[in-house]
């Protein structure tokens, strides 16, 4: 088993709250993109679905969230890759790599939620995982760590779009890989007033008839897709840090599926 620094290690639990505190307060306010003041709100209704999340999420996403992660991770993950799955929610990314790749290294799984990464554990029986919790912003390993990064329909969970970025490229290998399967917000006006409909009430519809009354907090996508820059704007910021980025749309697109390659001199 590969042994990954944590800077956590041995610190308690409100000594680091009150750190991850201080660092939210220092966040570049004047910046667009994430989730900002809004990311703990989103982040509690994450933690009340978690019995159903599966269930909703495949109805919301009219069945395709699976051939989207595939397409994500056959693009993004190799053989032997160390990976990080950030983001990991209930480790269905990590589930689906470990299907399509069956001989990477390992995967680190990181999530904010401790609930969830019990799930996970649960799912994943194996000794090629490891669980971790933490955040885009600010993530407890070393430099220079992973072959490839892949986040499920969970960068739009960042609280600073800007910093996860940033931090993502640092924990990667130089020529390291990002796979990202997320919402996408469209550029044109009229596919964007289609795709704004359906996450504002359409979504919200699916979810609570297949998983009942827990799907009307589904409506909290509706403020993530809202924080969401425009996939035009995503490619460029995400130019701005990766040397190689392939975004592929899909439902008008309301669905991206992203491929980024870190430059080799980083």
């Amino acid at each position: 088993m590969i042994e990954i620094s944590l800077s956590y290690e041995n610190v308690e639990e409100d000594i680091r709250c009150k750190e991850l505190a201080f660092f939210f307060r220092t966040l570049d306010k004047t910046r667009t993109g994430g989730l900002r003041e809004q990311w703990q709100g989103v982040i509690d209704v994450l933690g009340e679905v978690i019995d159903v999340y599966d269930r909703a999420n495949r109805a919301i996403s009219l069945g395709l969230d699976i051939p989207h992660r595939k397409k994500g991770i056959e693009n993004g993950v190799r053989p032997m890759d160390l990976v990080l799955d950030a983001g990991s929610g209930l480790g269905r990314m990590s589930e689906l790599t470990i299907q399509f790749v069956p001989k990477v290294k390992e995967i680190i799984l990181l999530d904010a939620l401790q609930p969830m990464l019990e799930v996970s554990k649960s799912r994943l029986l194996g000794e090629r995982c490891l669980y971790v919790r933490g955040l885009f912003e600010m993530m407890p390993f070393r430099q220079n760590t992973f072959n490839s990064v892949i986040m499920g329909y969970a960068l739009r969970d960042a609280r600073d779009l800007h910093e996860a970025l940033n931090e993502i490229s640092g924990v990667l290998t130089r020529e390291g890989r990002l796979t990202v399967v997320d919402l996408g917000k469209p550029n044109g006006s009229i596919s964007r007033f289609f795709v704004s409909i359906y996450w504002r009430y359409l979504a919200v519809i699916l979810a609570t008839i297949a998983v009942g009354r827990k799907g009307r907090l589904f409506a909290a996508l509706y403020t993530t897709y809202k924080r969401l820059p425009l996939n035009s704007e995503l490619t460029e910021m995400m130019k701005s840090v990766f040397l190689e980025v392939d975004v592929l749309s899909k439902m008008m697109g309301g669905a991206v599926v992203i491929n980024c390659k870190k430059d080799t001199l980083q």
